[in-house]
């Protein structure tokens, strides 16, 4: 058995504590401390240990690639689908313009019927009271004419 004292500084060429050695001690160390057993560099828990490591290295560096690649399709994805979306309201558009113009149309003719009728009710109006006053004033003018030749009959007479 081990103890922290006993462990080797591995260094590698940084000057930083070899990992690999560090997690050996510790496995080391566990192992004779729950099973009361010494394991040397060259027992095959080790190295089993070893291949696990490596295998666990491969396998995140797999399921890395595998992120990446998902990331990217992900992204071309997002891109089509963005691009689709487009495409999609670029033609609802297209095709809601016809019958918005046609509505504003339909709503421009609706508003000069009203408006011409309006119009038309109100000239209707004016001409009727324009009408009206034409036919008080010849009435008026009527009676200054009668009053004109009533004043030269008067004056006639007055002469005479």
């Amino acid at each position: 058995m081990s103890t922290d004292t006993d462990a080797p500084d591995v260094t590698d060429r940084d000057d930083k504590p070899d990992i690999r050695a560090h997690a050996k001690d510790l496995i080391r160390r566990e192992l004779a401390s729950r099973h009361h057993v010494a394991v040397g560099d060259d027992d095959p828990i080790l190295m089993l240990h070893t291949l696990n490591e490596l295998l666990i290295q491969h396998t995140a560096a797999a399921q890395q690639q595998s992120l990446e690649e998902y990331r990217q399709q992900m992204e071309i994805s997002a891109l089509d689908w963005a691009e689709n979306c487009r495409i999609y309201t670029q033609r609802a558009f297209e095709q809601a313009l016809p019958a918005m113009q046609e509505i504003l149309n339909n709503s421009a003719r609706e508003i000069a019927k009203e408006t011409t009728q309006r119009v038309g009710q109100e000239l209707q109006m004016a001409t009727t009271a324009l009408e009206k006053l034409a036919k008080d004033a010849r009435r008026a003018a009527n009676m200054v004419l009668v009053a004109a030749v009533l004043v030269m009959v008067a004056a006639v007479i007055v002469v005479f």
